[in-house]
């Protein structure tokens, strides 16, 4: 037991710290940019199915990379 309260109290003190700087020239983008399926559908909404959830946003969404 007490080994994996350590273990909790390390993990704890790793995600408190900072994250590194960057890097010269890395820059970041917004995570909403990067499309996590492929347009499902016939000239309407999306009809892909994620996690019981159909996601029924419009054919443009689906072209970001």
């Amino acid at each position: 037991m007490t080994d994996l309260l350590s273990r909790i109290e390390r993990a704890a003190k790793t995600l408190a710290t900072a994250p590194p700087a960057p890097l010269p020239g890395q820059e970041a983008i917004p995570v909403a940019t990067i499309a996590h399926h492929v347009y499902e559908g016939v000239n309407g909404p999306c009809e892909a199915e994620l996690f019981g959830t159909v996601c029924r946003a419009h054919r443009d969404d689906h072209e970001l990379v």
